[in-house]
């Protein structure tokens, strides 16, 4: 049984939310007719009550089956969903042919949705299932009154089922290729989250309002901070009582434009100060305004540290030096006063 994925039927933003509108134009189509054959049509009223009657039945079967229990759309229910549709329009063109109406252009709306809800040879057997039945009724049922335009009423037909059949094919390539796509772009995204909660660096991005857009797991624990929290909440001010200065540094980089590549500041943690060398980058967005900025940054308390104790290392080996060097200087005359 071939489900709806597997039909490469057109990429409707929801199939569902239109099988729900072909539903309501059903009921409405219909419930219009019997009023119609109440108030006019009385000898085809008995008529109209049956399509009112299968309509709503079968209506309310498909969105029992659609929409209440979700299950998949198949082939068989599309095709079926578009036959009914089909004998329910030739009931009406029937109905109103009695009465010198014409209501023949409802073909065109059921050819239609056949040729959207149907790869390309289902829309065209189902407009030549309308122009069989339109026919068969003009002939057997309304005493061989033909019109005189039927062929061109058939040919519409086939030239709207042809072209409605063509625009839903291209509507179905387009969108494979766009779930491909999108496919990519989620596999992308995936990785590229992975890859960034896994690096011992923070990573902060904030939108020109100052709201958080993205925080990696590192920058959250480097900050202190819960990022599913603050998702699109103003940050700003709470970074910069963690950590003073990076608040504004991001700020100063949205206004002027520019990103900054290096600041140092310290965090303060429950479990002590740590130091943080940040970078920032800047990214335009389209539309004006002030762009989104994100900050790079990382501990390095023990970089600190280590800089620290080489630095000392460096005073302490000038001062042996010096020391060597004064040493050597006072030997010399008290050599000489020796000697």
């Amino acid at each position: 049984m071939k489900t709806l994925a597997s039909l490469n039927l057109p990429p409707f933003v929801n199939p569902h939310g239109f099988l729900r509108w072909l539903y309501l134009g059903r009921i409405t189509l219909v419930s219009g007719i019997l009023v119609g054959a109440l108030w006019q049509w009385q000898p085809n009223t008995a008529v109209a009550a049956v399509i009112f009657g299968v309509a709503l039945l079968a209506t309310a079967f498909s969105f029992w089956r659609t929409h209440l229990t979700d299950r998949p759309l198949t082939a068989l229910f599309l095709y079926s969903h578009v036959i009914l549709d089909v004998v329910i329009v030739t009931a009406i063109v029937h109905i109103t042919l009695v009465d010198q109406g014409d209501l023949s252009p409802l073909y065109i709306l059921v050819i239609s949705e056949g040729a959207l809800l149907l790869p390309l040879p289902g829309g065209v057997l189902i407009a030549g299932l309308a122009s069989v039945l339109y026919f068969g009724d003009l002939v057997w049922f309304q005493e061989g009154s033909v019109p005189p335009v039927l062929g061109l009423q058939i040919a519409l037909f086939a030239v709207v089922a042809i072209l409605t059949g063509i625009l839903g094919d291209r509507l179905r390539r387009a969108g494979i290729r766009l779930g491909a796509v999108e496919s990519e772009l989620e596999q992308l995204r995936l990785d590229t989250t992975e890859i960034l909660d896994n690096l011992s660096t923070g990573i902060m991005t904030v939108d020109g309002a100052g709201r958080l857009v993205y925080m990696n797991d590192a920058g959250a624990r480097l900050l202190g901070l819960d990022s599913d929290q603050w998702i699109g909440a103003p940050v700003l001010g709470t970074v910069e009582q963690i950590a003073p200065g990076l608040g504004t540094l991001l700020s100063r980089s949205m206004e002027n434009g520019r990103p900054v590549m290096r600041f140092k500041t310290q965090a303060r943690r429950t479990q002590g100060v740590v130091t943080l060398g940040v970078s920032t980058t800047v990214l335009e967005r389209d539309g004006g305004g002030l762009p989104s900025a994100t900050a790079i940054f990382q501990n390095i308390t023990d970089l600190e540290r280590i800089d620290s104790l080489d630095r000392r290392n460096q005073r302490l080996e000038a001062v042996a030096e010096l020391s060597a060097s004064l040493a050597h200087e006072i030997k010399n005359p008290l050599a000489s006063i020796r000697s």
